[in-house]
């Protein structure tokens, strides 16, 4: 009988560990009466009990929906998860029971003091560390600084969180590999009230700093109202990122509307970017633009891949830039895209750019309707191949090749500059029903590969 109850003790102390170190959910209700020990039945009701709390791996913390947290500091997350156990900062309705279940999001108040400006960090920020952290379902408001701020660390997961009034970036990521941004609602950040300090960068940035960043994908983000010079960025040394299925528009100091800066194979597809009728309380802005800027010292930029993005009464709808002497464009692939409207040029080369080398350009939609609209300030830009698009009326050079001249069969036919916010989603830049010429017969999607999806903003798209 003894032997048996020393193995049995032995089975019980080698399972222990599991036990007492398993991840552990913590609770915050800002509106409890009492500060309490993070437990359900006794939350904490302060974002500085979570700071001072020793946190072990994977262990994750909620706050409780339809409550305000007004922040003395900004939430530190200071420890880590693991690829099997992820730490959530998120939301909780009930006991055990994790999301908004309909309801409206926690939220964390910088009051916007918290940061300070002067201060890189986030209203919720990670120190650099492995990571696997997901942060979901929050309202990050009034930070004093930027909203979320996460640096140097991998697997990490931005969902489903509303941004708002950031006096700086509303989502700054830096050297951040596995990366996911996607669900987000990004609006009014970005110095609003002291317009005069514009920080020169986007509402959502993610940057490699100087080391090469991979597997980033920035998803179905909503971004408007913010006042930023670039709002969607993606810069210094990133390989392969995604963006796509996002919604940009009416946004103010705006230069850019998704901008790939000193980044190689950028895909940005499906993105759809817009200015309304309420474009005189804020500005148009670029649709999408590859660059590479000289202050950086080097050049990285080329591969990149823009196809299937609907983009309505920007100043310039695809532009190709460098302003680094000698760092041009080089393969860069782009294809049934539809650009309308826009205010200078739906095709922009600046000189620095060029000559470039590899690039093609086929199968878009490109219709101008109001006076100053033109199809491209370049027909013949060295090292790009024009092929098999549609332009409304005629264009010459290298762009008149197979060129469809005849108006082109989307949707919508005209009012881009009048249409009210909101109310576009992108079924109005989409083809018609009954299409008599073929565009998408040659170049990038043949014939015998093309077929018709539905994106997730109900538009379709021919794509390979």
């Amino acid at each position: 009988m003894k032997s048996i109850n020393f193995f049995v003790s032995l089975l019980i102390i080698s399972i222990l560990p599991s036990l007492v170190f398993a991840s552990t959910a913590y609770y915050v209700d800002c509106s409890a009466g009492s500060n309490g020990n993070g437990t359900y039945e006794r939350p904490w009701n302060n974002t500085a009990s979570v700071n001072n709390y020793s946190f072990g791996a994977g262990d994750d913390v909620y706050f409780k929906v339809n409550t305000t947290c007004t922040m003395s500091a900004k939430l530190n997350i200071d420890w880590s998860g693991t690829s099997s156990d992820f730490v959530t900062i998120g939301a909780y309705y009930g006991y055990d029971q994790f999301g908004l279940n309909g309801n409206p999001r926690p939220t964390l108040d910088g009051n916007n003091s918290v940061p300070s400006i002067s201060v890189d960090a986030g209203l919720i920020s990670k120190n650099p560390g492995t990571g696997y952290i997901n942060i979901k379902d929050l309202k990050v408001y009034q930070s004093g600084s930027m909203g979320i701020l996460i640096y140097d660390t991998d697997y990490v997961n931005i969902e489903n969180n509303y941004i708002s009034y950031s006096q700086r970036h509303g989502i700054w990521t830096g050297r951040c590999n596995n990366l996911t941004i996607t669900k987000n609602t990004i609006e009014q950040n970005g110095q609003k009230n002291n317009p005069t300090k514009i920080e020169n960068m986007g509402a959502l940035v993610s940057s490699g700093v100087n080391a090469v960043t991979t597997n980033v994908v920035i998803s179905n983000n909503k971004i408007f109202h913010n006042y930023t010079t670039e709002i969607l960025s993606v810069i210094a040394r990133e390989d392969g990122t995604v963006i796509e299925h996002n919604v940009i528009y009416d946004n103010q100091h705006t230069n850019v509307s998704i901008y790939s800066q000193a980044a190689k194979n950028t895909i940005i597809r499906y993105n759809l970017v817009y200015a309304s009728s309420d474009i005189g309380n804020w500005k148009r802005a670029q649709g999408i633009t590859l660059e590479n800027e000289s202050y950086l010292g080097y050049c990285y930029t080329g591969g990149a891949k823009i196809y299937g993005n609907l983009l309505a009464s920007v100043t310039s709808g695809i532009v190709f830039g460098a302003e680094m002497s000698g760092c041009y464009q080089t393969d860069n692939l782009v294809y049934n895209n539809t650009i309308v409207d826009s205010t200078n040029q739906n095709f922009t080369f600046y000189p620095k750019a060029l000559p470039g080398s590899g690039n093609v350009i086929n199968n878009n939609i490109s219709w101008t309707i109001s006076a100053g609209s033109a199809h491209a300030n370049n027909y013949s830009p060295s090292g790009f191949i024009w092929d098999n698009n549609n332009f409304d009326d005629s264009v010459s050079g290298n762009a008149a090749n197979n060129a469809r001249i005849y108006e082109p069969p989307i949707t919508k036919k005209e009012g881009w500059r009048s249409i009210e916010p909101e109310i576009v989603n992108g079924a109005e830049l989409g083809l018609e029903e009954s299409d008599p010429n073929d565009v998408y017969e040659s170049g990038v999607i043949s014939t015998s590969e093309k077929k018709s999806i539905e994106t997730p903003k109900g538009l379709k798209i021919i794509i390979q």
